[in-house]
């Protein structure tokens, strides 16, 4: 990455091709999984996701993601390293985001199409497992996802927790699962079936097991 100066007053001149943002936006951003795919989608890319990065040297590691649409990686947001900060003489916290704008232009989708709103009402189910510290909460929705393709349509992070009761090396994570069928209402069964196939593809996947 070429750094060209930068003032306290415009940090985003060290990144030719980025945009600062707040800590909060950024987090939204990460973590808010609905949302950040609803914001890329607007930009035309599809299928994005977004993994832990600890390779980038200007960024920190741990507070970093990588930007992908399907196998193409589009860029980079997180915080930027303290070193990196000091260098340049930036007082506090720095996030910066970096995308291929070229790249970006190339992934563009499909015209949208239009999606009758559902018929029938969806149903949310929670979920709370234990699994190795280390293990990326990206992960771990990709897993759900794939683990339940027919009724499940959203889910959400609404909780990362460690401490009392929890093992040493281990977190709890806990999602909101969205379920509806475009046949009929979702029995309570139906429901449990559901839930049961993310649970089991964790635990395969993770060895993570129910709170």
């Amino acid at each position: 990455m070429k750094w060209r100066p930068c003032t306290r007053s415009s940090p985003a001149r060290c990144w030719p091709t980025s945009a600062p943002c707040s800590r909060s936006a950024l987090t939204a951003a990460m973590w808010t999984s609905s949302r950040s795919r609803a914001r890329w989608r607007r930009c035309c890319a599809p299928d994005v996701r977004f993994t832990a990065d600890t390779k980038t040297a200007a960024f920190h590691p741990g507070r970093c993601a990588a930007v992908w649409s399907g196998d193409t990686r589009l860029g980079t947001l997180g915080q930027i390293h303290p070193d990196v900060c000091a260098a340049y003489g930036l007082d506090g916290a720095t996030y910066c985001a970096e995308i291929d704008i070229v790249l970006l232009h190339d992934l563009e989708g499909a015209e949208p199409v239009y999606t009758p709103l559902p018929r029938f009402p969806a149903i949310t189910r929670d979920i709370a497992v234990v699994c190795d510290a280390a293990v990326p909460v990206g992960e771990l929705t990709e897993c759900i996802r794939k683990a339940e393709k027919n009724v499940l349509r959203g889910v959400k992070l609404f909780d990362v927790y460690t401490g009392v009761g929890i093992p040493e090396g281990k977190k709890s994570v806990a999602f909101s699962l969205t379920l509806r069928s475009d046949d009929g209402t979702l029995t309570d069964d139906h429901a449990e079936e559901a839930v049961r196939a993310v649970l089991d593809a964790l635990r395969e996947s993770f060895g993570a097991v129910i709170r």
